[in-house]
């Protein structure tokens, strides 16, 4: 296996960051949204990585009208 060389300016070490996953295989998952009802919201596609741990790490999800959430 090849090593990756990274531009010098990129730390990839560096968190929180966020990172494109795929979207398949993922379900829709159910969050309060700020009118306090509970919906299915659909995965963005991105997952935000806290720190180097899988326990860091959490998808992201939207509601209908546009609300973040985060879960795994």
């Amino acid at each position: 296996m090849s090593k990756v060389d990274y531009p010098k300016y990129m730390n990839i070490n560096t968190y929180p960051r966020y990172v494109d996953i795929e979207r398949d295989g993922v379900s829709q998952k159910v969050f309060t949204n700020s009118n306090g009802n509970e919906e299915w919201c659909l995965p963005t596609g991105r997952q935000l990585q806290k720190g180097p741990h899988p326990m860091d790490h959490w998808i992201e999800y939207e509601d209908r009208e546009g609300g973040l959430h985060y879960g795994r």
